[in-house]
């Protein structure tokens, strides 16, 4: 990518406070403690931003990461999923 280890740093380290504001932010909506309306932006927030390491950065052994990642934005924007709507 040509960036200094220290660009690079920030840049993961963004990326990295980015994914995890997503996911606790999603899971709390998916338990009530935020409003539901909040699930979908913060569940692709979450999942999306990796997405920007993980090309910078490709190696083979990424790619379950990409798929985990994929698989839920599919579902979320695709599909519609929201919490709730599992059957058990």
């Amino acid at each position: 990518m040509g960036l200094g280890s220290t660009a690079t740093r920030r840049i993961g380290v963004a990326v990295l406070v980015a994914v995890i504001a997503g996911y606790v932010a999603a899971a709390a909506a998916v338990v009530g403690i935020l409003p539901g309306s909040v699930f979908v932006p913060t569940a692709v927030l979450g999942s999306a931003a990796p997405g920007v390491i993980l090309a910078a950065f490709f190696q083979p052994s990424l790619i379950l990461g990409i798929a985990i990642d994929m698989a839920l934005l599919v579902a979320v924007l695709a599909l519609g999923w929201r919490p709730g709507q599992a059957e058990l």
